[in-house]
């Protein structure tokens, strides 16, 4: 009887330990969860800021090139009347949604001078912190690179010798992206570009500042 009740006692303490196994189990697996979200959200935190900082440093380029004053002394000068002047025509349409599944993680804002499809050192730079995103977090996924132009035509003769039209210098600048994503280590197949020309502007072509936001670079995750 009592070598009954001693084993009685070991299998009841086993069983205990079996129970608080699973419960640690359980418990870190939660733990596991919480820190992968955590990961999750800072990622595109990360994302986000990128995005800003390549905004940012545009600005700073294009002021440079134009002699424009900083912000805050634009700011100091009396705002625009809300609409423009009867004689200026420029509507914008909104470019179009992505398609089902798509995402845009990137846009090059003004990464090229006007009429060309050179990058500017600090798009270049742009792109170094995007090719270690698409890496970690679109693997696999297809890689759209768009190119826009604003409203200017085409007009010096060697530019026109080169890229004929608008379609021709935004199809110039998105495989200008596309060469550079691949020299840097994005899988070939898995990229491609795409022309819009003029045609989908953000803003309206009526001033410099303008026409600088719609010479830009769209790029897009296309899952499979």
């Amino acid at each position: 009887m009592r070598g009954n009740g001693v084993w009685s006692g070991r299998l009841g303490r086993a069983g205990a330990l079996a129970a608080l196994a699973a419960l640690v189990l359980a418990a870190a697996g939660c733990e596991q969860k919480r820190l992968e979200e955590r990961n999750m959200a800072l990622q595109r935190q990360l994302e986000a800021a990128l995005v800003q900082n390549a905004e940012l440093q545009a600005e700073i380029d294009t002021m440079r090139a134009g002699g424009g004053a900083p912000r805050a002394v634009e700011e100091a000068v009396p705002p625009a009347p809300p609409l423009p002047p009867p004689e200026v025509v420029s509507p914008v349409e909104p470019a179009p949604a992505p398609a089902a599944g798509e995402m845009k993680v990137w846009t090059l804002p003004d990464p090229f001078a006007s009429g060309s499809a050179d990058l500017k050192p600090s798009a270049m730079a742009s792109l170094d912190q995007l090719v270690p995103i698409l890496k970690q977090n679109h693997p696999g996924a297809m890689i759209r690179v768009e190119g826009h132009t604003d409203a200017d035509p085409v007009a010096k003769p060697e530019s026109v010798r080169k890229w004929q039209d608008n379609w021709g210098l935004a199809s110039g600048r998105a495989l200008t992206v596309v060469r550079y994503l691949v020299k840097k280590g994005i899988e070939s197949e898995r990229v491609y570009a795409a022309s819009f020309a003029e045609y989908q502007p953000v803003a309206p072509n009526a001033s410099a500042a303008d026409r600088a936001k719609n010479r830009r670079v769209d790029i897009y995750v296309v899952p499979h």
